[in-house]
Protein backbone atom coordinates (compact mmCIF):
# COMPACT_ATOMS: atom_id res chain seq x y z
CA UNK A 1 0.00 0.00 0.00
CA UNK A 2 2.50 2.20 0.73
CA UNK A 3 4.42 1.86 -2.14
CA UNK A 4 1.23 2.81 -4.16
CA UNK A 5 0.75 5.80 -2.16
CA UNK A 6 4.45 6.63 -3.13
CA UNK A 7 4.01 6.08 -6.81
CA UNK A 8 1.10 8.25 -6.99
CA UNK A 9 2.79 11.33 -4.75
CA UNK A 10 5.34 10.91 -6.88
CA UNK A 11 3.17 11.23 -10.00
CA UNK A 12 1.46 14.26 -9.10
CA UNK A 13 4.69 15.94 -7.73
CA UNK A 14 6.38 14.82 -11.38
CA UNK A 15 3.56 16.64 -12.88
CA UNK A 16 3.33 20.18 -10.93
CA UNK A 17 7.29 20.23 -11.49
CA UNK A 18 6.79 19.75 -15.21
CA UNK A 19 4.31 22.77 -15.26
CA UNK A 20 6.51 24.74 -13.29
CA UNK A 21 9.32 24.25 -15.65
CA UNK A 22 7.04 25.02 -18.96
CA UNK A 23 5.90 27.87 -17.47
CA UNK A 24 9.48 29.24 -16.30
CA UNK A 25 10.87 28.42 -19.97
CA UNK A 26 7.93 30.23 -21.43
CA UNK A 27 8.39 33.52 -19.20
CA UNK A 28 12.28 34.16 -20.76
CA UNK A 29 11.16 33.76 -24.29
CA UNK A 30 10.17 36.58 -25.77
CA UNK A 31 6.28 37.87 -26.23
CA UNK A 32 5.26 38.01 -29.36
CA UNK A 33 4.07 41.26 -31.44
CA UNK A 34 0.50 39.31 -32.11
CA UNK A 35 -0.98 37.04 -30.46
CA UNK A 36 -0.76 33.35 -32.64
CA UNK A 37 -4.29 32.33 -31.62
CA UNK A 38 -7.45 34.94 -30.93
CA UNK A 39 -9.27 34.39 -27.57
CA UNK A 40 -11.76 32.43 -29.21
CA UNK A 41 -9.64 29.45 -29.92
CA UNK A 42 -8.51 29.10 -25.72
CA UNK A 43 -10.70 26.52 -24.21
CA UNK A 44 -12.15 28.31 -21.26
CA UNK A 45 -12.07 25.69 -19.10
CA UNK A 46 -15.29 26.36 -17.17
CA UNK A 47 -18.22 24.46 -17.78
CA UNK A 48 -20.01 21.13 -17.79
CA UNK A 49 -19.64 18.26 -20.20
CA UNK A 50 -19.78 14.23 -20.46
CA UNK A 51 -17.23 11.62 -21.93
CA UNK A 52 -17.06 7.69 -22.63
CA UNK A 53 -14.18 5.48 -21.57
CA UNK A 54 -12.68 2.44 -20.76
CA UNK A 55 -10.76 0.77 -18.35
CA UNK A 56 -8.02 -1.95 -17.73
CA UNK A 57 -8.24 -2.68 -13.84
CA UNK A 58 -6.80 -5.17 -11.77
CA UNK A 59 -8.24 -6.19 -8.36
CA UNK A 60 -5.89 -7.60 -5.47
CA UNK A 61 -7.20 -9.26 -2.36
CA UNK A 62 -4.38 -10.10 0.27
CA UNK A 63 -4.36 -12.72 2.73
CA UNK A 64 -1.12 -12.34 3.46
CA UNK A 65 1.84 -14.47 1.65
CA UNK A 66 1.32 -16.55 0.08
CA UNK A 67 -2.40 -16.20 0.40
CA UNK A 68 -3.59 -13.91 -2.42
CA UNK A 69 -6.42 -13.40 -5.30
CA UNK A 70 -5.81 -11.34 -8.52
CA UNK A 71 -8.70 -10.37 -11.24
CA UNK A 72 -7.67 -8.57 -14.36
CA UNK A 73 -10.88 -6.88 -15.91
CA UNK A 74 -12.00 -4.35 -18.39
CA UNK A 75 -14.55 -1.51 -17.70
CA UNK A 76 -16.46 1.00 -19.93
CA UNK A 77 -18.83 3.76 -19.33
CA UNK A 78 -19.52 7.33 -19.22
CA UNK A 79 -19.65 10.15 -16.84
CA UNK A 80 -20.78 13.66 -16.87
CA UNK A 81 -18.68 16.60 -15.23
CA UNK A 82 -18.16 20.37 -14.29
CA UNK A 83 -15.27 22.38 -14.02
CA UNK A 84 -13.86 25.37 -12.83
CA UNK A 85 -11.30 27.64 -13.53
CA UNK A 86 -9.38 30.02 -11.51
CA UNK A 87 -6.37 31.18 -12.80
CA UNK A 88 -3.80 28.07 -13.58
CA UNK A 89 -5.77 26.04 -11.34
CA UNK A 90 -8.70 23.95 -12.66
CA UNK A 91 -10.96 22.55 -10.36
CA UNK A 92 -13.63 19.55 -11.15
CA UNK A 93 -16.30 17.20 -9.84
CA UNK A 94 -17.27 14.12 -11.73
CA UNK A 95 -20.25 11.73 -11.29
CA UNK A 96 -19.95 8.12 -13.43
CA UNK A 97 -21.40 4.54 -14.54
CA UNK A 98 -18.88 1.94 -15.69
CA UNK A 99 -19.51 -2.06 -16.57
CA UNK A 100 -17.58 -4.42 -16.09
CA UNK A 101 -16.26 -7.43 -17.62
CA UNK A 102 -13.39 -9.94 -17.66
CA UNK A 103 -12.44 -11.91 -14.55
CA UNK A 104 -13.20 -9.29 -12.36
CA UNK A 105 -16.95 -9.63 -13.87
CA UNK A 106 -16.76 -13.37 -13.47
CA UNK A 107 -15.67 -12.79 -9.56
CA UNK A 108 -19.41 -11.34 -9.16
CA UNK A 109 -18.84 -7.74 -9.79
CA UNK A 110 -21.59 -6.31 -12.47
CA UNK A 111 -21.22 -2.38 -12.12
CA UNK A 112 -19.79 0.55 -10.24
CA UNK A 113 -20.42 3.90 -9.49
CA UNK A 114 -18.16 6.69 -8.53
CA UNK A 115 -18.15 10.19 -7.49
CA UNK A 116 -14.68 12.37 -8.17
CA UNK A 117 -13.01 15.58 -7.21
CA UNK A 118 -10.01 16.50 -9.32
CA UNK A 119 -7.72 19.48 -9.33
CA UNK A 120 -5.26 20.14 -11.73
CA UNK A 121 -2.72 22.93 -13.39
CA UNK A 122 -2.77 23.64 -16.93
CA UNK A 123 0.49 23.16 -17.83
CA UNK A 124 -0.48 25.11 -21.53
CA UNK A 125 -3.41 26.55 -22.40
CA UNK A 126 -4.79 22.91 -23.98
CA UNK A 127 -2.84 21.08 -21.79
CA UNK A 128 -4.14 20.12 -17.98
CA UNK A 129 -2.37 17.92 -15.65
CA UNK A 130 -4.31 16.98 -12.51
CA UNK A 131 -4.61 14.77 -9.46
CA UNK A 132 -8.20 13.15 -8.77
CA UNK A 133 -9.82 11.61 -5.62
CA UNK A 134 -12.57 9.07 -5.84
CA UNK A 135 -15.27 7.37 -3.77
CA UNK A 136 -16.78 3.90 -5.80
CA UNK A 137 -19.70 1.50 -5.36
CA UNK A 138 -18.76 -1.71 -7.04
CA UNK A 139 -22.00 -4.08 -7.39
CA UNK A 140 -23.04 -7.32 -8.03
CA UNK A 141 -24.73 -10.56 -7.41
CA UNK A 142 -23.62 -10.80 -4.14
CA UNK A 143 -23.94 -7.11 -2.73
CA UNK A 144 -21.59 -4.02 -2.98
CA UNK A 145 -18.22 -2.82 -2.12
CA UNK A 146 -17.55 0.72 -0.86
CA UNK A 147 -14.43 2.29 -1.80
CA UNK A 148 -12.18 5.31 -2.43
CA UNK A 149 -9.29 6.17 -4.62
CA UNK A 150 -6.67 8.68 -5.93
CA UNK A 151 -4.56 9.06 -8.65
CA UNK A 152 -3.04 11.55 -11.57
CA UNK A 153 -4.00 12.09 -14.65
CA UNK A 154 -3.53 14.66 -18.27
CA UNK A 155 -5.77 15.97 -20.46
CA UNK A 156 -5.72 17.83 -23.64
CA UNK A 157 -7.65 19.55 -25.50
CA UNK A 158 -8.45 18.86 -29.25
CA UNK A 159 -10.96 20.74 -31.83
CA UNK A 160 -13.80 22.33 -30.76
CA UNK A 161 -15.56 20.86 -27.53
CA UNK A 162 -13.44 17.69 -27.40
CA UNK A 163 -10.65 16.58 -25.45
CA UNK A 164 -9.16 13.00 -24.55
CA UNK A 165 -7.55 12.04 -20.84
CA UNK A 166 -5.26 9.40 -19.70
CA UNK A 167 -5.54 8.50 -16.17
CA UNK A 168 -4.37 6.12 -13.36
CA UNK A 169 -5.82 5.61 -10.04
CA UNK A 170 -5.35 2.93 -7.18
CA UNK A 171 -8.33 2.22 -5.07
CA UNK A 172 -8.24 0.58 -1.21
CA UNK A 173 -11.79 -1.01 -1.06
CA UNK A 174 -13.91 -2.46 2.31
CA UNK A 175 -11.72 -4.72 4.03
CA UNK A 176 -14.80 -6.15 5.63
CA UNK A 177 -15.88 -7.97 2.67
CA UNK A 178 -13.30 -10.90 3.05
CA UNK A 179 -12.74 -10.63 7.07
CA UNK A 180 -10.64 -8.39 9.50
CA UNK A 181 -6.60 -7.83 8.17
CA UNK A 182 -7.52 -8.64 4.46
CA UNK A 183 -6.33 -5.66 1.97
CA UNK A 184 -8.67 -5.64 -1.05
CA UNK A 185 -7.08 -2.85 -3.68
CA UNK A 186 -7.36 -2.66 -7.52
CA UNK A 187 -5.68 -0.55 -10.42
CA UNK A 188 -7.01 0.84 -13.07
CA UNK A 189 -5.17 2.72 -16.09
CA UNK A 190 -8.36 4.74 -17.73
CA UNK A 191 -8.54 6.47 -21.34
CA UNK A 192 -11.10 9.18 -21.60
CA UNK A 193 -12.90 10.96 -24.54
CA UNK A 194 -14.59 14.17 -23.44
CA UNK A 195 -16.88 16.50 -24.75
CA UNK A 196 -16.96 19.77 -23.03
CA UNK A 197 -19.12 22.61 -22.69
CA UNK A 198 -17.39 25.61 -22.04
CA UNK A 199 -19.37 28.50 -20.70
CA UNK A 200 -17.88 31.50 -19.06
CA UNK A 201 -19.62 31.98 -15.25
CA UNK A 202 -20.36 36.24 -14.77
CA UNK A 203 -18.75 37.70 -11.75
CA UNK A 204 -21.52 38.31 -9.27
CA UNK A 205 -18.97 40.65 -7.28
CA UNK A 206 -17.15 42.52 -10.65
CA UNK A 207 -19.34 45.89 -10.07
CA UNK A 208 -19.65 45.73 -5.86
Amino acid sequence: KRVWIGIVLALCVGMIAAVGTAKAADKGKPKPAVAAASAESVPSWTGFGFDVHGSMATGTADFGAPFNISMDGQMGGVSAFYNHKLGVLVLGVDAGYDRVWGDLHSFGIDYAWTIGLRAGLLATSHTLVYSRAQYLKAQGSGGHIDGYGIGAGIETRLVGPASVALEYMHNWMDKDVFGPGVDVTSDQVTARLKFNFDRQIPNIFADR
